[in-house]
């Protein structure tokens, strides 16, 4: 607002004050940008601000690194997503041989020693913990469990491990 008119453009209102152009009750927004600028705007006081409609976003679709979710990329070729690539799962390896579990769990059965190397980790911390926390008052119970499983992988009733391999 001003007593005397500053530059062409201002208008003067019924209360006799000049007004910038873009406060004038009639203006189009495109009478009010100024010379250098394109989009719309809006006024507020003595400051012109953008609008959401003035980004400088390109049209969806037409960026080379994010296509559009249609699966064509802008120049209208097919596009893959990119792929994951996991690491590999811990498969057992080899075949276990029957024997040094049977032994194992025959000698170290008690501590769950035939289970670790048979890949059943749960069942051998089961065994090693029903040793240990009970201070050896359940070792007897443990043996016979460990003798128990000795005899049955060397009866062939035991026939894979924990992935699934059969044992030799």
């Amino acid at each position: 607002m001003s007593e005397a008119s500053p530059g062409p453009g201002w208008w003067q209102a019924s209360d006799g004050r000049w007004y910038a152009p873009e406060l004038h009750p009639q203006a189009s927004p495109a009478e009010v940008l100024p010379p250098d600028t394109d989009g719309v705007f809006f006024a507020a006081d003595d400051h012109i601000f953008p609008t959401a409609s003035n980004t400088a976003f390109p049209p969806v679709g037409t960026d080379q690194l994010f296509p559009a979710a249609t699966g064509e990329s802008a120049g209208g070729q097919a596009f893959e997503y990119p792929s994951i690539h996991y690491p590999e799962l811990e498969t057992g390896g080899a075949a276990k041989s029957r024997v040094v579990a049977g032994v194992l769990a025959i000698l170290l059965g008690w501590l769950g020693v035939h289970r670790f190397y048979l890949g059943y980790k749960k069942l051998g911390i089961l065994m090693l913990a029903l040793t240990v926390v009970s201070l050896g008052r359940l070792a007897s119970v443990a043996f016979v469990w460990g003798l128990a499983e000795g005899i049955l992988i060397f009866a062939k009733v035991f026939k894979k491990d924990a992935y699934g391999v059969p044992l030799e």
